[in-house]
């Protein structure tokens, strides 16, 4: 009787693997906004580095791999978006608090990422000389 039931459950319970989750990679430039920014600087977000395959390491994407799907979101600060493309966003925040990203990297085959950065606030006496902070 007890083959029965596990046979059973393996039947509606048991099917193929998750698909892989691929790599979700953000890099950040400039990496950081000054306070009180005011919306001046265009903080370019880049999903370039993800890749298909999960890894520890980014690795370039091989080549007629099929492309990650991209979705980004915020929380934070205020943002406004200025351009957004493939693999990547440009924003600009008001720089009154830090940046909270997240990017979901979707794979053609179902897997999927989740990734987090933060672009945080520099003051300016911490950065003299630096033309991003008067």
């Amino acid at each position: 009787m007890w083959r029965l039931v596990v046979a059973l459950a393996c039947l509606w319970g048991c099917g193929s693997p998750p698909p892989a989750p691929p790599t979700a990679v953000i890099d950040a430039d400039p990496a950081s906004v000054c306070y009180g920014d005011g919306f001046a600087t265009t903080v370019k977000l880049s999903a370039a580095r993800s890749s298909p395959a999960l890894a520890l390491v980014p690795q370039p994407v091989p080549e007629g791999a099929p492309p990650l799907a991209f979705e980004w979101s915020f929380s934070g600060a205020a943002v406004v978006v200025k351009l957004r493309y493939a693999d990547g966003i440009d924003v600009a925040t008001a720089g009154d608090r830090p940046l909270h990203v997240r990017l979901s990297a979707r794979a053609a085959d179902g897997g999927e990422a989740t990734t987090l950065h933060t672009v945080p606030i520099t003051l300016p006496e911490h950065c003299p000389g630096d033309p991003c902070c008067p």
